[in-house]
This record gives structure tokens, C-alpha cells and sequence, in this order.
């Protein structure tokens, strides 16, 4: 089975494996080595010994085996991409069976869509396997079936075939399906969701476990002389590693869900986006008048992390407003459910003109989605481009799942479909869609609560030993240099003779602070599905939480030894 997938997804990339092999494999593989080997030559000391030889040894094997597995790896993302845009694909399906259009021009407008953008994919193929080739719309569909990484988009391609061979009226087989879809949806995202509270918890008790083996490595080389430098690499790897885990967990396991919409271009007279652009001129402006305060200072690796925190503080600025408008994103999310329903039903009873349904709302209280509303029926309103009027409503909103569900709404409408019967449909979806969201917003503030709480764990627990070790040296620096002296402290003093060992635990605490820094605010914002720009306020955030924490933890130390 591994080896019919992983020979498929040769075949989507299009190359044979022998020559992905020769022409990808293989060199990267000498790349590595000769790295390696460059690696070896620099730090000596940290790779020749057993553990770090090992260590680099692993590596070479991972990254080669990693190229080798690589289309394997994108067939497996393409097929989350599927499972993640098939209830959509069926929402949409069955919006545009609730008209009388025949299945062949309801598959001929699903498949032009582009929202579902993955599923299009797979839907051109069955299309040129249909009319280019002459092949039978029913053996079309069970062939991209059989070739598809997604068993579950497969699995309706062999029923729709199915359906159409047995003559099914589509409007009964896609309301069917639809439900079981969206069933079958809501257990999925609720099992992953699950999921990720366990790979949380987990989370934490790892790098709880990574923090007691770097207090254990400290004590060792202190008792039987274990090389520092060894010893730092070995704290930065072993965080690496965990961070890494946690960051790949959230990114295939979740699904990938936005809560922006992000036209491209975007509209330049949109005042949100002007306030952006202005607040981050203003953050960017701010970091070079710090930089150039902080030139006239000496900064050392003690107070790096400091200085970095205060640098990058001025970008809290624009990731602010991101932040806010985030919050009024998902408001606004809440309130289409309630629109999209009650705009259905007025202009069925208005004779199915969307414009005389919004006159009758337009004074409606939508919460955050009411000014786009009376925006919306005033384009409406001066019959000069109505498609136009819904694709700026739809941008003013910035909603992901808003654009998603009101494309949907549109062809269900443009298709001849009944607005009431239509609107209904998305609107009960979309709460349900809307409600599994709401679920992940509230576990994603919980994440990030204890992200911000292993930060002040990481940093005052590595500060803190960093603390311990530099006292030690500095009572061993005390000691007399006679022979019977420093007897009983033959293994303390390896660590006074080898030189800039302070420098080398300092250096490997700050990597191991920024490395979880920038990997927990990542993980913040893909766990909420956010803007990249959110990251503008939870980096600097995190990197204050660290710095504050991890300066009372050399106090603490200071006043207590």
C-alpha cells in the first residue's frame, strides 16, 4: 500500500524515481556530507567525540531520506488540501442542485469554481478525461477516484459515478450527500481537535523532560567533565527537536483553515488598510530609531534578549491593529448566519431581487456586519455592477469563511435556485462550520496562555541554572591553588579550565529562548488560523516574557547564593 502511494506520487510530479534519485537524492545526499565534513573541521571538539558524531550521522540519513520521501511528503499534504475543501465542494454541489439544471451543467459550474481550489484540481482532470479523450463521464470519475490521494474525495467520485449510471435524481444524491459529508466533517474536526489537546499536554510534559536533562547535563559535566561545548549543542538540539514537533503537529494535523480574506490586489481605498500601512511605517520607524539609541550601548549576551524585546517592541503597534480587527473578523463571522438567512427569505418574498430583500434589512442591527450591509444595498442600489457590489462586500468583511459560503450563495442563486431554500442551506451550514471554529478560537487562546507559560518556565529555569554554574566558578576562582585544596574539587575545576565556558552557556540559553519564541508565536497564530502579521504582537510579547523572567530568576539566584 506505502509503496502504491509512494509510487503515485512520483506520478503526479511527473518524473520517474530513478531520475528523482539521480538528479535530487543523490546530490543533496553529497551536499550534506561535504557539509558535514566542513562542520566537523570547525567544531572538532563538539563532533568527533561519540555522541555528536552520532548525532550528525542521523542527520545526514534524515535529510537524505527526507529528499528521497519528498514527493511522498506532498501527495500526503495534497491529500489533507482535499479533505479539507471537500465539504465545501458538496455544499456548494448541492446549493447549485436545488435549481433545475441538469448534472452535467451542475458539475460544469462546480468545476470552474475556484474557491475549492484543490478539488478543482481533480475535477479538470475528470473533465479532459471526459471530452478530450471521449471517455465516459461515469469511468472518468472512477478513474481520478482510483488515482486521487483523498480516500474520501475518491470514495464520492465512485458514488456520484454510480449515481449516473443508475439515472439518481441529483438533487436527491447531492442533499444526501451533503448531509453525510458534513457529518462526517464535524466528527473529523472534533477528533482533531482532540487530538491536539493530547499532542498539548504531551507538549508539555516534553519540554518539562528536556528541562530536567539540561539540569542533569549540567550536573554531569561538572561531575565527570563532559565537553561544554558538547553539552551546549546538545541543549540547542534537544529544543530544536521538541519545538519542531510541536510546529509540525499543528501544521498537518489541523486543519487549514484562514480567518482573513486576503484579496489580491486588495483595495486601495480601504481605510483599514491605509491605518495598517500607516501603523506599520510607524513600528518599522520606531525599530530604527531603537537600533540607533541602542549602537551608542555596549550589548552583550546577557542582555540580548532585552535588547531584542525592546527592538522589536514598536511592531506591537501594527500587530495590534491586526489583532483587533481580527476580533471584529470573527464577529462578523457570527452575524452572516442570521444575514444570509433573513436575506433569503425577504427577497423570496420580494420576488427573488436580493436588492429589494436588502431594502428591507438594510436597518437591520447585524452587529458588526451592518455597516457592510448598508454598503452593500447602496452599490446595490445604483444597478451599475451588482457582481461588483457582492465581491467589495465580500472584501470589506475580509472574512475567509464569509467569501467561502457567499460565492456558494450566488451561483446557487445565478443558477435559478430558490433565495429561501438556498440561503437556508448555507445558513445552517455555516453555523455549523462557524461553531467548530469558535471551539478552535477558544482552544487557541488556551495554547497561547500556555506558550506564554512555558516561555517564563523555559527562560527562568535556563537562567536560573546559567546563575548556579556562574556562581561556581566564581567561589572556584576563590579557592587557594594548592594541591590539597583543590583535591576534592578535581571535577569542578574542568569547568574553570576550559575557556569561555560562560560565553558558550550564555550563547546556548538565548538560541534556546528565540528558538521557542519564534516557534510559539508561529504556532499561535496557525493554531487560530491568523494573519502573518499577527505575529507582530506575539513575538515581541514573548520575547519580553522571557527576558523579564529570565533577569528575576538570576536575581532570585543572586539573593539567595
Amino acid at each position: 500500500m506505502v509503496m502504491r502511494e509512494l509510487v503515485l506520487a512520483y506520478r503526479d510530479l511527473g518524473i520517474d524515481p530513478k531520475v528523482w534519485t539521480l538528479k535530487r537524492v543523490i546530490p543533496v545526499g553529497m551536499a550534506v556530507v561535504v557539509l558535514a565534513a566542513v562542520i566537523v573541521m570547525i567544531f572538532p571538539d563538539i563532533f568527533m567525540s561519540g555522541p555528536g558524531l552520532s548525532l550528525l550521522v542521523a542527520t545526514i540519513l534524515f535529510i537524505t531520506l527526507a529528499a528521497l520521501l519528498y514527493p511522498y511528503v506532498i501527495r500526503e499534504r495534497k491529500k489533507q488540501e482535499l479533505d479539507d475543501d471537500l465539504h465545501l465542494f458538496i455544499i456548494r454541489i448541492a446549493v447549485l442542485s436545488l435549481s433545475s439544471s441538469t448534472r452535467s451543467s451542475i458539475f460544469e459550474i462546480a468545476s470552474k469554481e475556484r474557491t475549492t481550489k484543490h478539488v478543482l484540481k481533480e475535477l479538470i482532470k475528470v473533465r479532459k478525461l471526459a471530452k478530450k479523450w471521449n471517455i465516459s463521464l461515469p469511468r472518468s470519475l472512477r478513474i481520478v477516484a482510483k488515482q486521487t490521494p483523498s480516500h474520501r474525495f475518491g470514495d464520492f467520485l465512485e458514488r456520484m459515478a454510480y449515481a449516473i449510471e443508475s439515472d439518481e435524481d441529483p438533487k436527491v444524491f447531492f442533499q444526501n450527500e451533503q448531509e453525510a459529508v458534513m457529518e462526517e466533517f464535524k466528527s473529523r474536526y472534533s477528533t482533531t481537535l482532540d487530538r491536539v489537546e493530547v499532542v498539548r499536554e504531551v507538549y508539555i510534559s516534553m519540554v518539562s523532560v528536556t528541562m530536567f536533562l539540561n539540569v542533569m547535563l549540567v550536573i554531569l559535566s561538572m561531575l565527570v567533565g563532559i565537553n561544554h561545548y558538547l553539552l551546549s549543542f546538545l541543549i540547542i538540539f534537544t529544543f530544536i527537536i521538541v519545538e519542531m514537533l510541536l510546529w509540525v503537529v499543528i501544521n498537518s494535523v489541523l486543519p487549514n483553515e484562514h480567518i482573513w480574506y486576503d484579496p489580491k490586489p486588495r483595495p486601495l481605498e480601504s481605510k483599514f488598510h491605509r491605518d495598517m500601512d500607516i501603523s506599520l511605517w510607524v513600528g518599522i520607524s520606531g525599530m530604527v530609531l531603537i537600533a540607533l539609541i541602542g549602537a551608542f550601548f555596549p550589548i552583550g549576551w546577557s542582555n540580548f534578549i532585552l535588547y531584542l524585546a525592546a527592538l522589536s517592541t514598536p511592531l506591537m503597534i501594527p500587530g495590534s491593529v491586526m489583532i483587533r480587527e481580527e476580533g471584529v473578523i470573527i464577529r462578523r463571522d457570527e452575524a452572516f448566519g442570521a444575514f444570509i438567512r433573513t436575506i433569503g427569505i425577504t427577497s423570496e418574498s420580494k420576488g427573488g431581487a436580493p436588492s429589494q430583500g436588502l431594502k428591507r434589512i438594510r436597518w437591520h442591527d447585524f452587529g458588526a456586519l451592518t455597516e457592510q450591509v448598508k454598503n452593500l444595498y447602496d452599490r446595490l442600489k445604483m444597478r451599475i455592477d451588482s457582481e461588483k457590489a457582492w465581491r467589495l462586500f465580500i472584501k470589506e468583511t475580509r472574512s475567509e469563511l464569509i467569501s467561502q459560503f457567499l460565492n456558494t450563495y450566488q451561483e446557487g442563486i445565478a443558477a435559478g435556485g430558490s433565495p429561501k431554500e438556498v440561503s437556508s442551506l448555507i445558513s445552517g451550514h455555516f453555523t455549523t462550520l462557524q461553531s467548530l471554529r469558535k471551539r478552535r478560537y477558544l482552544m487557541a487562546d488556551n495554547f497561547a496562555a500556555i506558550l506564554y507559560g512555558l516561555t517564563v518556565f523555559i527562560s527562568a529555569g535556563m537562567f536560573m541554572i546559567y546563575r548556579v554554574v556562574l556562581e561556581m566558578l566564581e567561589r572556584l576562582g576563590d579557592l587557594e591553588s594548592s594541591a590539597e585544596a583543590i583535591e576534592g574539587f578535581q571535577s569542578l575545576v574542568l569547568l574553570k579550565d576550559v575557556q569561555g565556558l560562560e560565553i558558550v552557556m550564555l550563547i546556548a540559553i538565548v538560541l534556546v529562548v528565540l528558538i521557542h519564541v519564534a516557534f510559539s508565536a508561529d504556532a499561535i497564530r496557525r493554531f487560530k488560523g491568523g494573519h502573518i502579521r499577527t505575529l507582530m504582537l506575539h513575538f515581541p510579547l514573548l520575547l519580553w516574557t522571557g527576558a523579564v523572567s529570565g533577569y528575576l530568576a538570576q536575581w532570585a539566584v543572586s539573593t539567595i547564593i
